[in-house]
């Protein structure tokens, strides 16, 4: 029997996982040289993923009116630090030099350790999107 799309993955992309906010040691937070209290991007994590397209799409609400929010599927290999992966951390995908927002939390479907899914989404809002550095936006 061929194996399904959803089966064989494709290309795959070098992501890196970011989290947004003050940086923390030893869960105390750390001011910038200025004793200032700053958010700004840490680098979490780093992995290689296919990138999916879910089966149904979405739509989220922005006021009154509906936006279409494209919703992607990373599919890779399940290591301990993807596994951690969690909702409002930031996704950039080297290949395609673009910014996505981790919605949800990582998972591992049948729990056998062996596939990490992570489930992102594209409408990036713009003032977090120039903060990122490095990212042509």
């Amino acid at each position: 029997m061929k194996p399904t799309r959803r089966q064989r993955p494709n290309i795959k992309y070098r992501c890196r996982f970011y989290k947004y906010g003050v940086p923390l040691k030893d869960d105390v937070p750390v001011p910038n040289e200025f004793g200032e209290l700053t958010s700004e991007f840490s680098l979490f994590t780093l992995g290689l993923f296919a990138k999916e397209v879910p089966l149904k799409p979405t739509e989220a609400e922005e006021g009154n009116r509906t936006i279409a929010e494209q919703k992607f599927i990373l599919v890779g290999k399940w290591t301990t630090s993807l596994s951690k992966v969690t909702h409002g951390m930031y996704c950039y995908i080297l290949r395609q030099q673009k910014l996505f927002v981790v919605d949800g939390n990582a998972t591992d479907q049948w729990g056998d350790r062996q596939n990490i899914y992570i489930n992102i989404v594209d409408n990036v809002t713009q003032d977090i999107a120039t903060k990122f550095p490095g990212a042509p936006l």
